[in-house]
C-alpha cells in the first residue's frame, strides 16, 4: 500500500503547495483541465510543488500521485480564504 497524499499548507494566495506522499513519487497539480505544477517527493516523502501562478479563492485544486509513471490516486482540496 502506498502512503496517501497530505497537505502540510495550502491557502489561497500561495504559489506553492507543501505535503507529503510516497518516496520517490511525482506529484501533478491541476484545476479543471488547466496544469498547476509538479514535482518529485524526496527521499524523506516530502513535497514542496510551485505553482504556475498564485492559487485563488476557491480553486478547486486535484493533487495526483504517479509512481513508476502510473497513476496511483489522488485527492481534491477547495482553496477558502
Amino acid at each position: 500500500m502506498h502512503q496517501k497524499i497530505t497537505i502540510d499548507s495550502v491557502e489561497y494566495g500561495d504559489n506553492c503547495v507543501l505535503g507529503r506522499a510516497e518516496p520517490h513519487s511525482t506529484i501533478v497539480i491541476t484545476s479543471g483541465d488547466m496544469y498547476v505544477g509538479s514535482g518529485p517527493v524526496n527521499k524523506y516523502g516530502e513535497f514542496k510543488i510551485y505553482t504556475n501562478d498564485y492559487l485563488e479563492e476557491y480553486s478547486v485544486i486535484e493533487i495526483q500521485l504517479i509512481m513508476g509513471g502510473f497513476y496511483q490516486g489522488s485527492i481534491t482540496v477547495k482553496l477558502k480564504s
